[in-house]
């Protein structure tokens, strides 16, 4: 009868111990996921800072051949030209940008902005203005035309709203600002590669913070409003063919708000 007393002490405290620890849980519920959340986002930037150094490699022709539209602008305005970067990420865009540009970064994860400023510090030749927390899709709190261009390389994939992101976008550029862009992008309809996209789009999501595999970020871009637009499609020459695939095709270009000048 004692075993049977201890067996059934037991259980009761191994049943009060399971409560109180799933009741601890669900008190501290909202600093739990907080903490993850901020973890992951910790997490992201730090893998992102990394590889982003071998996307910029890999992207070299195709951001120089972009970026030089910034340099044409600088020459024809003959001062050094306001930018905005939207997703800046770690600012590894930074190599590229004409002598004396002055820039904003806006970027929704907060430990990005290390990264960025220690990027800032190896390019004397720009002036990082500041860092701003913030999504594309509400730049309210930057003012109506205000800057000479705006920068988006690898981003647009992975705002919740592109329509919302390119309106703002528009605003926020000067009349004949210019609008650069290099990203990657759904494949055409019903091909084999754009099938494997809907398949790895959900998961993709979810590892990659948001990036979507099945975006036509040129349509959008095309139907935005620009008086120019012009894209140039290509394929992202990674290594691991196969692994890669469905990240592969991708555009860069430019479009222009109002009268080019």
């Amino acid at each position: 009868m004692a075993k049977i007393d201890a067996e059934i002490a037991a259980v009761v405290r191994y049943i009060f111990s399971f409560a109180v620890g799933i009741g601890l849980i669900y008190y501290f519920r909202r600093y739990i996921i907080s903490f993850i959340k901020s973890q992951k986002l910790r997490l992201f930037a730090w893998t992102l800072n990394r590889f982003m150094t071998k996307i910029n490699k890999i992207l070299r022709k195709e951001k120089e051949t972009v970026f030089r539209h910034l340099d044409s602008l600088c020459e024809k305005l003959g001062h050094p030209l306001t930018v905005l970067e939207v997703g800046s990420g770690p600012a590894t865009n930074f190599d590229y940008y004409p002598r004396r540009t002055e820039i904003v970064c806006l970027e929704p994860n907060p430990y990005f902005k290390s990264y960025i400023e220690q990027n800032a510090h190896k390019h004397k030749n720009i002036s990082l203005s500041r860092v701003v927390q913030g999504f594309a899709e509400r730049m309210d709190y930057l003012e109506d035309s205000s800057f000479d261009a705006v920068v988006c390389t690898l981003v647009m994939c992975s705002v919740r709203d592109p329509r919302q992101a390119l309106d703002e976008v528009k605003r926020v550029l000067k009349p004949g600002g210019i609008f650069i862009f290099v990203e990657h992008v759904a494949a055409r309809e019903g091909s084999f590669v754009n099938k494997i996209q809907k398949m790895m789009n959900p998961v993709w999501k979810t590892l990659c913070d948001g990036c979507n595999l099945t975006r036509n970020t040129a349509k959008y871009i095309q139907n935005a409003g620009f008086s120019d637009v012009n894209i140039v499609n290509f394929q992202l020459q990674w290594g691991f063919r196969l692994l890669t695939l469905f990240i592969r095709p991708s555009i860069y270009g430019y479009a222009i708000k109002g009268t080019r000048i």
